[in-house]
């Protein structure tokens, strides 16, 4: 399956913790991204990892926001990027895949919420589309428990995530007319619920670099699995790189 370089935008909430030592840092990984939709040619891609921080502005990766609060127990954020979805008829190996419409990177804005406690963060986010493409809200809410032995931090998490009919219809839909040309099933898709779980591995190798990775799995929601254009009941994100700390 081949998987639009956009898609790998889904890291930012992957590789964000890689902020540990230093305001600025920079570097590369290789992302595998799954969206779930049938038979899509896989592709791994290369993802610049730039971590900056100057005041209460920051960029991770390739999302820029502005702390609105923050302390060392608690923030709150408003943020601004590339959502995780695109579709390309021309990328599916599926014949009546081809035949319908392409679907555009939604640009998500909104806010995103962190409180640390003793066990563990609860990251929490909610946005919607600002560019006009889908024109979607989605949310989230995440645990994560990070686990520590020496310069290598393990952190599993699991979490819900909701995405609004408009998105879904966007992303996941098929249209009459694109029924009529295709041959599938006409489908207009609701609000979905579904599940996520994520872990992700962090060491410093010395002061200045580091390495990370890390893997994302979601259940798609039922009412999205129901879609002709979904060919399993899951997306999958892995991304792997290095870094350095200035």
């Amino acid at each position: 399956m081949k998987y639009s370089t956009l898609t790998l935008c889904g890291l930012l909430m992957l590789t964000s913790f890689a902020v540990q030592a230093s305001n600025f840092s920079a570097g590369g990984a290789l992302a595998v991204s799954d969206p779930g939709y049938r038979n899509m040619r896989t592709e791994v891609l290369p993802v610049p990892l730039i971590n900056y921080e100057y005041g209460d502005f920051y960029i991770h990766s390739l999302n820029a926001g502005y702390y609105l609060f923050r302390n060392s127990e608690n923030d709150l954020s408003l943020t601004t990027g590339p959502g995780t979805l695109r579709y390309t008829p021309s990328d599916s190996d599926d014949s009546r895949m081809k035949q319908l419409d392409k679907r555009r990177l939604s640009v998500m804005s909104g806010i995103t919420m962190n409180n640390r406690f003793s066990l563990g963060t609860l990251r929490s986010s909610a946005t919607t589309d600002i560019s006009g493409n889908s024109g979607g809200t989605t949310a989230e809410m995440a645990w994560l428990c990070p686990l520590r032995s020496g310069s290598l931090v393990l952190t599993p998490g699991f979490g819900v995530n909701w995405h609004d009919s408009q998105y879904n219809r966007y992303y996941y839909g098929i249209s009459a007319s694109e029924a009529r040309r295709s041959g599938m099933r006409h489908y207009s898709p609701g609000d979905s619920l579904a599940f996520s779980m994520e872990l992700s591995a962090y060491y410093q190798v010395n002061k200045n670099w580091y390495l990370t990775s890390s893997v994302k799995a979601t259940e798609l929601g039922g009412t999205i699995r129901e879609s002709d254009m979904v060919g399993s009941g899951g997306s999958t994100l892995f991304v792997a790189g290095a870094g350095y700390n200035f």
